[in-house]
């Protein structure tokens, strides 16, 4: 995991889904992507869940409409000697076009979260990393005057 003061350039720890909640008429427009754990449970329609907004690192609650479509987005690809490669492609660009047209009218700002569970893992480990940061800082700058003990005792003799 990289941490960034800024937290948009730090990574997210784990193997994780993306789960996309949408409006349930047609043209079924995005209502707002979920990045989860890979072993969490997609988002239950009818609900609400606790998320984490990563700009603002705030917890807040959000509602999956009783009738909302709640999709994957993480698909199994072929790896070395797919003989699709272009079928693939077609279907990549196919998919492109679909959610471009399920973009929010207006342009506006389509919401995404990181589940409870791994808002709650990032935490932990940026506790954890911080600590370790701040134990080797301790450690380096006592090295840096111990070695700056032993040159002024060397100097003095």
């Amino acid at each position: 995991m990289k941490l960034s003061e800024e937290r948009a350039k730090s990574s997210l720890p784990a193997a994780k889904n993306l789960f996309r909640v949408l409006s349930p008429a047609p043209p079924h427009t995005i209502l707002f992507d979920i990045i989860a754990l890979a072993t969490e449970p997609p988002p239950t329609p009818g609900t609400t869940i606790r998320v984490l907004h990563p700009p603002t690192s705030a917890h807040t609650s959000v509602d999956i409409p009783v009738d909302a479509l709640v999709e994957s987005l993480l698909e199994r690809v072929p790896l070395e000697g797919a003989e699709d490669g272009p079928k693939e492609l077609e279907a990549a660009r196919a998919r492109a076009r679909r959610d471009i047209g399920r973009l929010p009218e207006g342009g506006g700002e389509m919401g995404v979260y990181l589940s409870e569970g791994l808002a709650r893992l990032v935490e932990e480990m940026e506790k954890e990393m911080k600590g370790k940061a701040a134990w080797a800082t301790e450690e380096a700058g006592a090295g840096r005057k111990r070695k700056a003990e032993e040159d002024a005792a060397e100097d003095a003799q």
